[in-house]
């Protein structure tokens, strides 16, 4: 399922003019281009039925086969202002797709998608070498959106209910920054059956009444390869029937260099400890607003237990607050401990969060966690929050 979603990503994102000359000319040097940029990904026998250029380039039933056998089609792109610039690229004010389909001819695999908008969009000419796949399909562009996808695979040979998007949106700010990424992600409606997750993860879904999920979600942040500035400014997921989780964080000292240093060490102790040295953490908040899961989860437990809910949850709170005691600051174990039989006896929204008053480095901060967990509360000036 991921890998069929993974290539229809690509096939949407695949606008890139490319110097192959197997295209037949349309009379449009533009939309000789566009084509040119399918087969550059690998479509074969790449065509358009019909070129109009007025009010606006409009490339009317794009089609062409991909090297698994897949068919796409498109029933309309649409360039606004399109041209090539100094290192031959494509650029436009806009480029849309209409009526977007990646389909197997036996039906058992298929991906379609409304509406695909591209806004100041820049496509290479040849196949570009860029970090990250979006770059390396999509060029670089302002903004991308779409409407209602929809994408399923059933090559289980059983039949299998899609995955669907009702909207999306990615703005990159300050696109063709080389040492600058930032942006914002919006998901609207993003739903899936809980069948089309394997074991234990179905199994949960199914136990909390989760027949079908929605979420949304918006992630947005920045950071500077060079100054090591990180800034997640919020990634917040929504999950009807069950609750909102948002987290944001900002850290100091993570450039390039130092992110391939704590990459490579991850599987070496001693050298990811030495890499973290240099990324200084300066802030960070989780924060949960319930919509159903709390009462889910409590009375499950509860019936498990054979308790009713108050004595579950007062049991709940008294295994916290000894779990904290026995870190050795009995004054953070009773603030997070009431906090939470608050949230347990009437759920709302709690959050937690830590902002060091003093220059702390991720590896100061693992340290302190296994050698002293005692002075971590205070060394991170964690505070929690409950409200109804």
């Amino acid at each position: 399922m991921y890998r069929f979603v993974r290539s229809a990503v690509v096939a949407l994102s695949v606008s890139i003019a490319a110097p192959a000359l197997a295209v037949e000319p349309t009379g449009s040097l533009m939309a000789d281009a566009f084509l040119r940029s399918l087969e550059a990904r690998g479509f074969r026998d790449v065509r358009a039925e019909a070129v109009t250029r007025e009010p606006r380039l409009t490339l009317a039933n794009v089609r062409a086969a991909d090297a698994d056998g897949l068919d796409l089609t498109i029933a309309e792109v649409t360039l606004t202002a399109p041209a090539l610039n100094a290192a031959e690229a494509l650029t436009a004010h806009q480029i849309v797709y209409a009526d977007f389909r990646l389909e197997d001819p036996a039906g058992a695999r298929s991906t379609t998608i409304g509406a695909v908008t591209l806004d100041d969009p820049v496509l290479p000419t040849a196949t570009p070498t860029g970090n990250g796949a979006l770059v390396a399909f999509a060029g670089s562009f302002r903004r991308l959106a779409l409407t209602d996808l929809s994408t399923r695979s059933d090559e289980s040979g059983a039949a299998t209910s899609p995955l669907t998007i009702a909207a999306l949106a990615l703005t990159v700010a300050e696109p063709g920054r080389t040492n600058t990424t930032g942006g914002q992600l919006v998901i609207d409606r993003l739903s899936f059956a809980a069948d089309l997750l394997d074991g234990d993860a179905a199994r949960t879904l199914r136990s909390l009444d989760l027949g079908t999920v929605s979420l949304d979600l918006i992630g947005e942040g920045s950071w500077d390869r060079t100054s090591g500035l990180a800034n997640l400014e919020t990634a917040t997921v929504r999950v009807a029937d069950i609750g909102t989780l948002a987290v944001s964080a900002e850290l100091s000292g993570l450039s390039e260099e130092a992110a391939a240093r704590i990459g490579a060490g991850v599987s070496d102790g001693a050298a990811l400890l030495e890499a973290l040295q240099a990324v200084t953490f300066l802030s960070l908040s989780v924060a949960y607003a319930d919509d159903g899961l709390a009462e889910k989860l409590l009375s499950r437990g509860a019936e498990r237990a054979e308790l009713d809910r108050a004595t579950y949850a007062g049991a709940l709170v008294a295994a916290l607050r000894a779990g904290l005691t026995r870190l050795g600051d009995a004054a953070f174990a009773e603030r997070a401990s009431d906090a939470a039989a608050r949230f347990l006896a009437a759920p709302g929204r709690i959050a937690i969060s830590a902002a060091p008053s003093q220059s702390l480095t991720l590896a100061q901060v693992m340290g302190v966690a296994l050698m002293r967990p005692d002075a971590l509360p205070a060394l991170l000036n964690l505070t929690i929050e409950n409200a109804p």
